[in-house]
């Protein structure tokens, strides 16, 4: 994308006002226009059709679909984005305190973020995982982890929660036991593997109420998603959205927690009565 936003900024002076916000979409949300047609992305932006045709002859384009082509070849071919992120991570190599600056980054990124998500969207995807009776997360590839990790946690806070693990569980026994007292929790980020927007298909046509945690509003999963929370930043790196991902379920995790503070304390007295000491070492050991 760098290429991209560096023809971009050549030719600021020459947009109109309606062009600018194109522009300004274009460099913090770029997947929009990778899956979104001219319509649905000024319908978006909030400019006509028209002028999206326009941004993209005054950036030098036929039309918008050499614009767009350009865009979904930029965002989805793999060697671009571990490039991306190489090439971000060896200008600040020669540096000192190269690891504050890889976590202040992440801080940033993780505060960006933060004011995006509506808190109306945050509390209702809380709300929703409260008070359902199943959860089943599913997330692929670079997902997956995420995915466990949410499900694990959703299990110490509240139980009932599960972990779809490709290539080990039964994937018709796990949707089985989707109803519509269940919510299915999609991690669908860049490359957006096809098992994931499937498995999400076929939850909602058990009833099941469908939360996307996406890179963009526009991702595939929106298709299947009642609700999407989505971590927009201006790159393609999954190894670089990570910790924002990470950080915004953590949000939701405590958010069920304060919501049900009953189902808590019960969830912490199990813990607490079990007695663990054959499968955790002591310090003192």
């Amino acid at each position: 994308m760098e290429e991209i936003i560096s023809e971009l900024k050549k030719h600021y002076n020459q947009f109109s006002k309606g062009q600018l916000k194109v522009a300004r979409l274009l460099e913090s949300d770029p997947k929009i226009f990778a899956i979104s047609s001219a319509k649905q992305a000024g319908k978006h932006i909030g400019v006509s059709e028209t002028t999206i045709f326009r941004f993209c002859h005054t950036l030098g384009y036929s039309g918008y679909s050499e614009f767009q082509k350009r865009i979904n070849k930029s965002l989805f071919d793999d060697k671009s984005s571990l490039k991306e992120y190489g090439d971000q991570k060896a200008l600040l190599s020669d540096t000192s305190s190269f690891h504050k600056k890889i976590m202040f980054s992440d801080s940033h990124h993780i505060q960006t973020v933060a004011d995006q998500i509506s808190e109306q969207d945050f509390n209702l995807a809380v709300n929703k995982l409260a008070t359902a009776e199943k959860i089943l997360v599913s997330g692929s590839r670079s997902s997956f982890s995420a995915a466990q990790w949410l499900a694990f946690s959703l299990n110490v806070v509240r139980g009932g929660a599960t972990c779809y693990k490709p290539n080990i569980d039964d994937v018709i026994y796990e949707l089985s036991k989707i109803d519509e007292q269940s919510v299915f929790i999609a991690l669908s980020f860049h490359r957006y593997a096809r098992d994931t927007i499937y498995l999400a298909q076929e939850a909602r046509k058990k009833g099941a109420y469908i939360i996307g945690i996406s890179d963009s509003d526009f991702a595939p999963i929106r298709a299947q998603a009642h609700l999407i929370l989505a971590v927009k930043l201006p790159f393609t790196s999954t190894l670089d959205t990570a910790p924002v991902v990470f950080s915004l379920m953590n949000a939701l995790v405590a958010g069920v927690t304060m919501t049900n503070p009953k189902q808590f304390e019960i969830r912490r007295k199990e813990y607490e009565n079990f007695q663990a000491s054959n499968f955790f070492a002591s310090l003192h050991e």
